[in-house]
Formats: C-alpha cells, structure tokens, sequence
C-alpha cells in the first residue's frame, strides 16, 4: 500500500507538471504570437497609410496605371503572405490593386470592413471576421481597415487548454488552443511506464510474502515437529522400554515432587515397593525372554491399577516395581496393593521354582506424612523393610509398615546393603506393626 501511495503521488505529480508546462509552452507560444502579430499589424498599418497619403496627392491620376501602382503599394504591400491590398470607391468598387496595374472588376460594398468604414469615421484599424475571398478562390482571409478581430478558435469533440492574451493597442484577442490529450500524451506514457513498474514492484512483493509465509508455516511445522519429537524423547527418557512404566529416573523426580507437596500440604504420601517372587530361579529355568515377558504382565497388572492421575507406578529396578500414592493414608495402600497382589496370583503363570506353583509378587506398603527436615528415602526405607518382612514371612503376600513420624537416622537400610538393613529393622523397630492382608 505504501509503494503504491508513492507511486500515486508521483504520478499526480508528473500530471502537474505536464499541465504547467503546457500552460508555459501555450504562453510563450501566445507571446511570441502576440509579437509577431503586433509587427505584422504595424506593417499593414503603414502600407495602408502610405496607400491613404498618396491617394491624397493631387496628381496621382494623373499617372500611368503602372506608376499610380507604384506610388500606391510599396514593396512589404506586394508580399505573397500579405494577400491583396485593394482601393475601394465610395460605391465598394475596386479601383486600385497591389497585386496587378489594372483593378480587379469587383465591387465589395457587401463586405463588413468596407460597411464600417462608410457608416463611421472614427473606426481606425478595422480587422474583418474571416470570409470566403473571390479573389483567392473561396480561401478564408481577413481584411485589414484599421481595425482587428480573430476567431474564437473552438472545434467540437476535443477538450484543449485554451490560453487568451490582449493584443496591445489592437482590438484583437489572440487565442492558443492545445488539446489535452497532446498534453497528457508523454505523460501517459511515462505513467504506464512508472504504473508497470510499481505492478511488478507490488507482485514481486506479494510474491515474497507468500514465499515467506510458506516458510513461516514450514518452520511453525518443523517446530511442531521437533515438540512433539521432543514430547516422544521426554517420554522415551521417562519410560522402561521393556514394562512401559515410569522409569527409575522419572519415579526419582515424581517422589521428591510429592514429597515436597505433602510437606506443604501436610497430606500422607504412601509407597509401594513391589518384588517378583524367585525371579532368579524363574529365569534360570524358563529363561530370560520369558522373564520379560513376566516382568511385562506384572507391569501391566500394576497399570491397571494406578489409576489416578497423580499416582505413577514404576520399574525401579530388576525385578522390584514400585507405586506411588500422594494424598493416601495407609489402609487405602494396603488395599490397592493387595489388588495387585491378587492380579499376579490370578494369571497363574507357572513357576517350577515356587512353592505356589505360579508367579507371585510380595509386596511391601509405607505411609508418612512428611515433615520439613526428613528426606524421601524415609518413605523408600520403611516400603522395603515392609517388602523384606513380606518375603520373610512367605511371599505372595502384603506387608505394612506402620512407623512413627520420626527421623530414621538411626536405620541403617540402605539399596546396597539391603540385606543387612533388613535384619537390623527387623531388630531395632520392635514398634513396627506387620500386617498380612489377605484378600477375602
């Protein structure tokens, strides 16, 4: 739109400019007319005066034809561009001619400039309108008598630029008529011409923008794209390729989240730490693809029964799963658990190495509520002594660790030495309440 305000400003412009330049090249025209004219005039003037003083000699008639000529017209009288200088009686007959010795036998009392001149004598310089000459074959003349008029100039159909200018001591209005369009004809020229290159200016512009918004939605998708990879990868780094369950990392992070929130808001946090039973043997005897392939129906047991959006139920490692349950106090986790608990038993995979006969899990559930100071492993230590005393006890069962909300640094349980933690708990924790839930 700015390109083609300029371009119509420049070209209004450029209008202008050709119209006042047509103005100026009307007046000087005009002037050099008016000049020109006005010489002209004066030398009619005084071939006419000449004519009247030697018509006032007393002897002229006396001279021959020939010689009364001579003495009548001068030389500038004679000119082809002047026309005929004739001597009219009072009756309008021509009895004097500059252009032959013998007169025209012509009488032109019809004629304006001779009818002014009889019925006044104060006229001058008489200019007659333009009329049809006998004497130049019907070509348009004017007639010289000390008087001057011209034409208006119009012609119908063309529209012109009309520039008047008063004749200086002659009744005669000088008129220069320039048409329009031979006016405006460069212009327009130069306006198609400045009008192609602001079209090509424009489309060239469109052109770029629709190339650059073609990028923009290019770029808009290669950006969606790479969010959406992103979203994948951030899943993929979440998740346990083998299970589809939240991964050790993603449980680590979602922990002390909720662990921090229960700080805030003073609601329990509950933990579930789950373990295959005799999974070594398992594998040892039906192998390890059919270890995954437990490992995976476990997992999905555990998916079907997270349900909460603010739960997450991971693979914490080997053959040890874990759930976690912000805002849960300690019978709601033991009963979730034995849910999962149930659903493993009821596949009935078998399982040679086992005393049951099929797959089962033991399960071990822990409920705090957080306190500022305590640390998440707090929750992760008491799910594990609990998970120990449910393997102790003989698997295939859910047990619950119902410890006081106190710092555990005195418990020395620890992921690496788990064994030894276990029996040191099983010692040192004599107000531990264990609990076997058993479905009914």
């Amino acid at each position: 739109m700015g390109v083609l305000a300029l371009g119509a400003v420049i070209l209004i412009d450029t209008r202008a400019d050709a119209w006042r330049q047509a103005e100026q090249a009307s007046n000087n025209l005009v002037l050099a007319l008016t000049r020109d004219i006005e010489r002209t005039i004066t030398l009619y003037d005084i071939s006419i005066q000449g004519a009247i003083n030697a018509l006032a000699q007393p002897d002229i008639d006396q001279l021959s034809p020939e010689t009364r000529q001579l003495a009548l017209f001068d030389r500038a009288a004679t000119a082809d561009y002047l026309g005929v200088m004739l001597v009219l009686n009072p009756s309008g007959d021509v009895v004097a001619d500059s252009s032959s010795s013998k007169p025209h036998d012509l009488n032109l009392s019809e004629r304006e400039h001779f009818k002014v001149h009889q019925e006044r004598a104060d006229v001058g310089l008489f200019t007659s309108r333009p009329y049809k000459s006998r004497m130049r074959s019907g070509d348009l003349s004017v007639a010289f008598s000390r008087r001057i008029s011209g034409p208006n100039g119009r012609f119908d159909g063309v529209e012109r630029l009309y520039t008047y200018r008063h004749v200086p001591g002659l009744p005669l209005i000088l008129s220069v008529a320039v048409a329009v369009d031979d006016i405006y004809a460069m212009w327009s020229h130069k306006a198609m011409g400045i009008g192609a290159v602001l079209l090509l200016l424009c489309g060239a512009t469109v052109t770029l923008c629709l190339l650059f918004r073609r990028e923009i939605l290019r770029r808009m998708d290669a950006e969606t794209g790479l969010r959406d990879a992103a979203a994948d990868l951030a899943i993929m780094a979440a998740t346990d390729g083998l299970t589809g369950l939240a991964n050790r990392r993603a449980f680590d992070e979602h922990l002390v989240r909720e662990w921090n929130r229960s700080i805030r808001t003073q609601t329990p946090i509950a933990l579930l730490m789950i373990d295959a039973d005799l999974f070594k043997a398992y594998n040892d005897c039906y192998g390890h693809v059919e270890g995954d392939q437990v490992l995976r129906a476990i997992a999905i047991c555990v998916a079907r029964n997270v349900l909460r959006s603010s739960d997450i139920g991971a693979r914490y490692g080997g053959e040890e799963f874990a759930v976690l349950l912000p805002d849960t106090e300690l019978s709601g986790a033991a009963a979730l658990a034995d849910h999962i608990r149930a659903a493993v038993s009821a596949m009935k995979k078998p399982h040679d190495g086992s005393a049951i006969g099929h797959v089962t899990v033991s399960i071990g559930v822990a409920t705090m509520h957080a306190r500022f100071g305590d640390a998440p492993t707090v929750l992760l230590e008491r799910a594990d002594t609990a998970l120990y005393d449910a393997k102790h006890k003989g698997r295939n069962r859910v047990s619950v660790a119902d410890w006081p909300n106190v710092p555990l640094a005195w418990n020395p349980i620890a992921r690496e030495g788990r064994q030894i933690g276990r029996q040191t708990a099983a010692i040192i924790a004599p107000t531990a309440v264990i609990a076997n839930l058993i479905k009914t």
